[in-house]
C-alpha cells in the first residue's frame, strides 16, 4: 500500500502537524510568559534587595545616631545635675609654649585655642563632664573612628588623643563644618546632622561625621560629634554581589550628588586640593547617572519602582529606596542583557522538550493507530465486501465501544433496517401520505387535502342537488400572543383551538388548518344558510372560554367569513376567495363576529383599494392640508392653543372628511408617513407662531397607534424638532386611550421619553376608552381632553353634568389641565367655566380654519387683549 494512501499515515501526519504547530505556539506563549516571569522575578528580587540594603543601612546609621544622642544627653545631664556644684581650686589648665592648651584624660585629649581665655564656665564644663566622658569612651570608640565635644568657647575634647597633638595653636574648630553644620545658625531646630562624605587625610579614609547639638537648660553650649569610616558602605554593596548576578549599587543625595558607586575604590584622591576632599562632585557624574538622578529628584521616577535606563553603555533595570534620616537614596541595578541570556537558555530547553515530545508522539501514534484503527478498518472493509443483494443477514464484529465499534453497530442496524424497509414499505407509503395531507401540529387536514375535499363536495352537489357552506376563520391578535408568550405557547394555543373546532362540527364536516392561524371548515348537506350561522356562533362561543398558557388564561377571538355553494358560486377558487373576503369584512367590522359573503363585498374591496391608491397619490402630490382650531382659556377668553386637524383637498371631490379616509390610512399603514408629514408641518407652524411672538400658543398634534408603536418614533420626532427648530415646550401630542392600550410597554416608554424633552402630552377623547385610574397614574400626561359626547347634552343632562364634574375634579387632583371639546353653545360654555374647566375648544369659539385665517384671527384676538 503506498505510504500516503494509508489512513494511518494520514492521521499520523495530521496529528504530528497539529502537535508541531501547537508546540510552536505553546513555545512562543511560554517564551513570552517566561520572559515576563523572569523580569518580574528579578525586579521583585531587586526591590527586595534594595529594601534589605536600605533597612540594613538605616539600622546602622540609626544605631550610631541613637548612641551619639545618648552621649549628648548624658553630658547635658551631668552639667544640669552639677549646676550648683563648685570646682576645686586646684583644677585648671596648663598652656603649652605655643599658647594653646593640650591636656589628656584616658585615651582622649583636650584642646583650647590659644586666644581663648580660661573661664570658670569653661573649667566647670570640663570638670563636671570628665566622669561621663570616661564612662562612654569605651563604647563610642567601638562604633566610630573618632568622637569629640566642641564648645562655643573653642574647647575641644577629642578621642583619640593623637588628634589633639596634631592641632595647631590657632586651630579654630568652631569655624569648620563639624561645628557650624549643627550650630543654631544652620540648624535652628537642633536636629542631628550628617556631613557630606569627605576624605580625612589624617586616618586616610573616606569619612562622614554625625553632629548633635548640645543644649543645657535651653542654652546652646556646643556640638557632640563623631566620625564614621565609610568603608562599611562599600563593603555592604560589594557583599550584595554574592546574592545577585551582575548586581551593582550606588548612593546619591537629595542634592543630586553621587555619594558612592559599587565600582569605586577606597583609594585616596590623586592630590589634595583642600583640607577635605568631598566625595564625587556632580560635575564628575556620567551622563546616564546624571539623568537618572535628575529624573528621581523631579518625581518622574518615584522610589520603589523598577525602571529601564542606560548606564555605562548598557540598558539597566534600576530601583532605588530613600534613607530619610540622611537625605540619601540607595540604588541597585542589573543589566537587562542578563535577562535575555537567561531567557534564551530557557527557550532552548523548552524547544528541546517540544522536539522530544513530537518524536515520542509520532512513534507512539504510528504504532497505536496501526493497531487500534487501521487493522480493524481493514477487517470491516473485508466483511462489507461479502454483503450482497441476497446476503443481508451477515453481521459485522462489534467489539469495544469506540467509534469503529459504533460504525460496526451502525452498519448492523442499517442491515436490519433494510430488512425492515422491505417489510414495512406499505406502512411508510401511508405515513408519507399522512405527512402530505395533514398538518403536523394540529393533526387537521392541510390546505392540499382540504381543497381535494372541497372539490369532491362540489362535484357531489352537482349530482345530488345539495348545498354546502365554506367557512374561513383566523384568530384575533394571534401575533401578539405569539410575540409576548413565545412560539411554543402559540403552538399550544393552535392545538387547543383545533380541538374546540372539531367539537363544534358533525362527523361528516371537515376542518383544516391552512397555515399560521388560518382555518377552513367545510359544512356538507347544509339545508339553509341559518345552519352555517349557528355553527359560526357556536365556534365563537367555544373560543370565548379562556385557554391557559404559561400560567396565564388567554381568551382568543375569531373572525369568520361564510360563503355558500351553489348560491354564491360553484367554482372552487371563487368560493375560497369569497370566504376570504367575508372573513376580511368580519375583521373590519370589529372582530369576533361572522359575515356572509355578498356581491357588494367585491365593490367595497375595490373601493378600499382605490381609496388607498388615491391616498398614496395624495401624499406624493401634496394634497393634504392642515386646518387649525383654537383652544381658549375658559376664564379669560384668551387663545392658549391650537389643534392641527388633517384635511384632504381631493382634486375632484374637494375637501374629504377625515372619517372617510383616516380608517383606510390606518388599515393600509399609510397613517405612518401621513402622520410624519402632519408632525413636520405642525412643528413648522409652531415655529412660525414663535417667531410671530405667539410663544404662549401651544400646538396640539394627534398621534396614531401605528406611530406610537413604531420603535423609531422618538428618534424621528427629535429629528423633526431639530430640523424645524421648534421649541418642544410649545408642542402637545394627543393620544387616545385605545392607542395607549395597543402596545403598553412601548407606548409608556415613548411617552416618558417625549415628556423628558419637554413636550406636553394629552389624552384625547378621555372617558370613551378604558379610563383606568391605576393605569392613568402611570402616564406622564399633562392634559385631559374631555370627549364631545359628554358636552353635547350639557347642561340639561344630569349624567353628563356629573361625569364632566367628576373628570374635572379628578384632573385637578392629579394636576392635569382639562380641555373640553365640542363646545357649541353659550350655556355649555357657562356651565363648563363654572365647573372649573381650564380650556375650551369648539364651534362656539372657532371653526377649523386654514393657517392664513388662523393668523388673522390670532392678531385680532391679540389686539382685543
Amino acid at each position: 500500500m503506498p505510504l500516503m494512501t494509508s489512513i494511518n499515515t494520514k492521521l499520523l501526519a495530521i496529528v504530528v502537524l497539529f502537535a508541531a504547530i501547537s508546540g510552536v505556539l505553546i513555545g512562543l506563549w511560554q517564551g513570552a510568559e517566561e520572559s515576563r516571569r523572569l523580569q518580574q522575578g528579578y525586579d521583585e528580587r531587586l526591590q527586595m534587595l534594595g529594601e534589605r540594603y536600605r533597612d540594613r543601612l538605616t539600622q546602622e546609621f540609626a544605631r550610631r545616631q541613637n548612641l551619639l544622642v545618648a552621649t549628648r544627653d548624658a553630658l547635658a545631664d551631668s552639667l544640669i545635675r552639677t549646676a550648683g556644684d563648685t570646682v576645686p581650686l586646684d583644677f585648671g589648665f596648663q598652656r603649652d609654649p605655643d599658647g594653646a592648651v593640650r591636656e589628656y584624660l584616658g585615651e582622649s585629649g583636650l584642646f583650647i585655642h590659644r586666644d581663648s581665655p580660661v573661664t570658670d564656665d569653661m573649667r566647670r564644663l570640663v570638670y563636671h563632664t570628665n566622669g561621663t566622658w570616661l564612662n562612654i569612651e569605651p563604647l563610642l570608640k567601638t562604633q566610630f573612628n573618632a568622637f569629640y565635644l566642641i564648645t562655643k568657647d573653642r574647647v575641644s575634647r577629642i578621642w583619640p588623643a593623637s588628634l589633639v597633638s596634631g592641632h595647631l595653636p590657632a586651630h579654630d574648630v568652631t569655624q569648620e563644618i563639624f561645628y557650624t553644620l549643627a550650630a543654631p545658625v544652620e540648624n535652628p531646630l537642633g536636629k542631628p546632622r550628617w556631613t557630606p562624605i569627605y576624605f580625612d587625610y589624617y586616618p586616610q579614609v573616606w569619612t562622614t561625621s554625625l553632629l548633635v547639638p548640645l543644649y543645657v537648660n535651653g542654652q546652646f553650649e556646643g556640638v557632640v560629634g563623631a566620625d564614621l569610616d565609610m568603608s562599611f558602605l562599600f563593603s555592604q554593596i560589594n557583599q550584595l554581589e554574592s546574592d545577585f548576578e551582575s548586581l551593582n549599587g550606588f548612593i546619591f543625595s537629595a542634592d543630586g550628588e553621587l555619594i558612592l558607586h559599587g565600582d569605586q575604590s577606597l583609594s585616596a584622591p590623586a592630590q589634595q586640593r583642600g583640607d577635605y576632599e568631598v566625595f564625587n562632585q556632580r560635575a564628575e557624574l556620567s551622563p546616564g547617572m546624571r539623568e537618572f538622578i535628575d529624573r528621581s529628584r523631579s518625581g518622574q521616577w518615584p522610589p520603589g519602582g523598577v525602571y529601564n535606563h542606560e548606564l555605562r553603555g548598557d540598558i539597566q533595570r534600576i530601583s532605588y529606596q530613600p534613607l530619610p534620616e540622611l537625605d540619601w537614596y540607595i540604588g541597585l541595578h542589573y543589566p537587562e542583557s542578563m535577562l535575555e541570556s537567561r531567557h534564551a537558555e530557557t527557550m532552548m530547553t523548552i524547544y528541546q522538550n517540544i522536539a522530544g515530545m513530537l518524536l515520542f508522539l509520532s512513534l507512539g501514534m504510528y504504532y497505536g493507530l496501526k493497531w487500534l484503527v487501521t487493522r480493524r478498518i481493514l477487517k470491516l472493509a473485508d466483511m462489507t465486501e461479502r454483503i450482497g443483494a441476497d446476503n443481508w443477514s451477515i453481521r459485522l464484529p462489534e467489539s469495544g465501544n469506540d467509534e469503529i465499534s459504533q460504525l460496526a453497530r451502525g452498519m448492523n442496524r442499517m442491515l436490519e433496517k433494510i430488512n425492515e424497509l422491505f417489510r414495512g414499505l406499505n406502512n411508510s407509503i401511508q405515513d408519507m401520505e399522512r405527512l402530505a395531507y395533514y398538518d403536523q401540529l394540529t393533526g387537521l387536514e392541510n390546505r392540499l387535502l382540504f381543497k381535494e375535499q372541497l372539490r369532491t363536495a362540489l362535484y357531489a352537489i352537482r349530482r345530488e342537488d345539495q348545498n354546502l357552506a365554506l367557512l374561513y376563520l383566523d384568530l384575533d391578535h394571534f401575533k401578539d400572543i405569539n410575540d409576548s408568550l413565545g412560539h411554543e405557547a402559540g403552538d399550544r394555543l393552535l392545538v387547543s383551538v383545533s380541538q374546540r373546532l372539531r367539537a363544534c362540527l358533525r362527523e361528516e364536516d371537515s376542518v383544516a388548518r391552512l397555515g399560521g392561524d388560518e382555518f377552513a371548515i367545510l359544512l356538507r348537506n347544509v339545508s339553509e344558510p341559518r345552519y352555517a350561522s349557528v355553527v359560526a356562533e357556536k365556534i365563537i362561543d367555544a373560543l370565548g372560554y379562556p385557554i391557559r398558557l404559561n400560567a396565564q388564561e388567554m381568551v382568543v377571538g375569531t373572525s369568520i367569513g361564510i360563503t355558500l355553494a351553489p348560491d354564491d358560486s360553484r367554482d372552487l377558487e371563487l368560493l375560497m376567495r369569497n370566504a376570504d373576503l367575508a372573513m376580511y369584512q368580519a375583521k373590519y367590522h370589529g372582530r369576533n363576529v361572522y359575515r356572509f359573503y355578498t356581491p357588494d363585498m367585491n365593490r367595497e374591496v375595490e373601493q378600499r383599494l382605490r381609496l388607498e391608491r388615491e391616498l398614496r397619490l395624495a401624499l406624493q402630490n401634496h394634497e393634504f392640508e392642515l386646518y387649525y382650531q383654537t383652544q381658549l382659556d375658559m376664564q379669560t377668553g384668551r387663545v392658549v392653543g391650537i389643534e392641527a386637524l388633517l384635511r384632504w383637498n381631493h382634486p375632484e371631490r374637494g375637501l374629504v372628511p377625515p372619517d372617510e379616509f383616516i380608517p383606510a390610512a390606518e388599515d393600509s399603514g399609510l397613517i405612518v408617513p401621513i402622520g410624519q408629514w402632519v408632525l413636520r408641518a405642525a412643528c413648522q407652524q409652531a415655529k412660525n407662531l414663535y417667531k410671530a411672538q405667539f410663544k404662549h400658543v401651544k400646538v396640539s398634534i394627534n398621534v396614531s397607534a401605528r406611530q406610537l408603536s413604531d420603535r423609531d418614533f422618538v428618534s424621528d420626532f427629535k429629528a423633526v424638532v431639530r430640523d424645524t427648530g421648534v421649541v418642544p415646550e410649545q408642542l402637545v401630542l394627543e393620544v387616545t386611550e385605545s392607542t395607549l392600550m395597543a402596545d403598553t410597554q412601548v407606548a409608556l416608554a415613548h411617552l416618558h421619553a417625549l415628556r423628558t424633552l419637554g413636550v406636553g402630552l394629552a389624552i384625547d377623547d378621555f372617558g370613551t376608552g378604558y379610563s383606568s385610574l391605576s393605569y392613568l397614574k402611570r402616564l406622564p400626561v399633562t392634559c385631559l381632553k374631555v370627549d364631545r359626547s359628554f358636552v353635547q347634552h350639557l347642561p340639561a343632562d344630569d349624567e353628563d353634568r356629573a361625569i364632566t364634574t367628576l373628570i374635572v375634579a379628578m384632573a385637578n387632583s392629579l394636576n392635569y389641565r382639562v380641555v373640553v371639546e365640542g363646545v357649541e353653545t353659550e350655556p355649555q360654555w357657562a356651565f363648563l367655566r363654572e365647573c372649573g374647566c381650564h380650556f375650551g375648544q369648539g364651534y362656539y369659539f372657532s371653526y377649523p380654519v386654514p393657517v392664513e385665517q388662523l393668523m388673522v384671527g390670532l392678531l385680532e384676538a391679540q389686539k382685543r387683549h
